[in-house]
């Protein structure tokens, strides 16, 4: 289990203007004795502190880790699900509503396997 805040300020490049972000992440992984583990993840972005516009992320997944006797060896296999929501317009606006952070909802699904040896 665990969570994250984020305050940040970058630049693209010196002739670029500064943007100032900030946003959480929480999650939890839980696991199994017979080797099942969940994954359980949501993100709360602001890219820009000066929109008032969030990104926003969930992700669950079910992993099994395969059971070895070599020392340091382990295979795992993951499949999850991602989906991530922009907001649609700053607040007090209603004119165009891709405004804000300007892209559409993300889904993905996914496999992943891992062989550390």
């Amino acid at each position: 289990m665990g969570a994250e805040y984020l305050d940040t300020k970058d630049k693209a490049n010196q002739a670029a203007a500064e943007v100032k972000a900030s946003g959480y992440t929480v999650w939890v992984t839980p696991r199994s004795n017979i080797g099942i583990e969940g994954l359980f993840r949501y993100d709360n972005l602001k890219p820009n502190k000066d929109v008032s516009a969030n990104k926003k992320r969930t992700i669950i997944g079910l992993a099994y880790w395969f059971k070895t006797t070599a020392k340091g060896v382990a295979t795992a296999v993951l499949a999850d699900y991602e989906h991530v929501t922009y907001d649609a317009q700053p607040s007090g606006t209603v004119a165009n509503p891709l405004a804000g952070l300007g892209k559409p909802t993300e889904t993905r699904y996914a496999l992943h396997c891992l062989v550390n040896f």
